[in-house]
């Protein structure tokens, strides 16, 4: 019988989850503790784009921005969101909550029936983890315009 030493026969990966004094990409030193600040200033990354796309903002207990990520870019009229994409980055970043934001192309802000049901699926996956969502807000192009689930009391 032959023996194979694992070491040679597989890759092993290690995750190191460290605190660094600095943040290298610091996309704002605004808490985002509001709808209206989470516009401001991570809007602007995705509401141009001329396909959805889906970004995941982890957070401190503070809400500073630990980092953002985008998960997912889609067509026009939609993209897939997979919670484990969302809570990755949050996991290996220790957020302490997240928020998603994704933009409408077309301009029409009203939430779809995939974007109620991605909500619900994602809210529940960060009880279950203990990382809560704390909004999902969905951008619309050359506006300031959006919609929050928090804000209209869905989440």
């Amino acid at each position: 019988m032959n023996y194979v030493n694992i070491e040679e026969s597989l890759q092993f990966v290690n995750v190191k989850l460290v605190k660094e004094k600095k943040v290298k990409y610091k996309i704002t030193d605004e808490k985002i503790n509001n709808c209206e600040n989470a516009v401001k200033f991570l809007g602007e990354q995705i509401k141009y784009c001329d396909r959805e796309q889906v970004m995941v903002v982890n957070l401190s207990i503070k809400y500073d921005v630990i980092n953002a990520s985008i998960i997912s870019t889609g067509m026009i009229n939609g993209s897939i969101v997979e919670p484990a994409n969302v809570f990755k980055t949050a996991i290996l970043s220790n957020a302490y909550q997240i928020l998603i934001m994704h933009n409408h192309p077309s301009g029409n802000l009203v939430p779809s029936n995939e974007d109620s049901k991605v909500t619900k699926r994602i809210k529940e996956c960060g009880k279950i983890m203990r990382i809560p969502l704390v909004d999902h807000i969905i951008v619309a192009p050359y506006t300031d315009e959006y919609f929050s689930f928090a804000k209209q009391g869905i989440l």
